[in-house]
């Protein structure tokens, strides 16, 4: 604290009062301005983020992927559509499989084809518009 109470008094000195004052002020607003915190990284290759980052939309070579970070594993690969709504991700891929991800409690299901989704959530897989077309700005 010694150092503190030496250095303090002599830097308000040396840029003078208001601009001290100043730059504290910049200092506390760039901090709240920050990118908001994730458990899981986010790289550059990833397009959309699901809760605390667990369940991302990643791009992997020319095609988009739903991707778990905590297991370190693709859920569904080459993305035509998807969708979320309250705390699940669905996407429909393009050798026709389906998969949903809860991005609160973690739980994934894959499904072989659109004939195996329940009629409870074929809605979100079957070109509805609750879907969104993956943009091909995405895969670039």
């Amino acid at each position: 604290m010694g150092l503190l109470q030496q250095f303090l008094p002599f830097t308000i000195e040396m840029i003078g009062p208001p601009r001290f004052l100043v730059a504290i002020l910049f200092a506390a607003l760039s901090a709240g301005c920050m990118k908001p915190e994730y458990e899981n990284s986010i790289g550059k290759d990833t397009r959309h983020v699901f809760g605390d980052g667990r369940f991302q939309i990643c791009k992997f070579a020319n095609d988009l992927a739903l991707y778990d970070h905590l297991l370190n594993r693709g859920v569904g690969s080459s993305i035509l559509e998807w969708s979320a709504t309250g705390q699940t991700v669905y996407v429909r891929c393009k050798d026709g499989t389906c998969a949903s991800a809860n991005y609160v409690d973690g739980t994934v299901t894959n499904y072989a084809s659109i004939a195996d989704v329940p009629e409870s959530e074929r809605e979100f897989f079957d070109g509805s518009p609750v879907l969104r077309a993956c943009p091909k700005s995405w895969r670039l």
